[in-house]
């Protein structure tokens, strides 16, 4: 399913929707105050840092791409790959 033409509160809106978790369990472990968190998530905060979304892709639990994703709708560049040397793998997949 292709979601980049979604805004970044949509975005974030149905992760969270896939999730059977609470706003505060989430925001507990991307060490994100929750009351920031529900104003992403609605719309009414805009322009998160970086490293917030980066946080919250790790308190959803999300995959790289996934993170990827987010951060460009956010408007910023995605997660810095390279390849191991020898190998010919990309850090993308551990």
């Amino acid at each position: 399913m292709e979601r980049m033409d979604h805004t970044l509160a949509t975005l974030l809106r149905d992760h969270f929707e896939s999730r059977d978790e609470s706003y505060a369990r989430i925001a507990e472990r991307s060490w994100v105050d929750v009351a920031y968190l529900h104003r992403l998530v609605h719309g009414s905060k805009r322009n998160p840092s970086r490293d917030t979304i980066i946080k919250l892709g790790i308190g959803l639990r999300l995959a790289v791409e996934e993170v990827d994703e987010v951060l460009m709708a956010a408007g910023h560049a995605p997660l810095v790959r390279f390849q191991y040397p020898g190998n010919g793998h990309s850090s993308a997949g551990r």
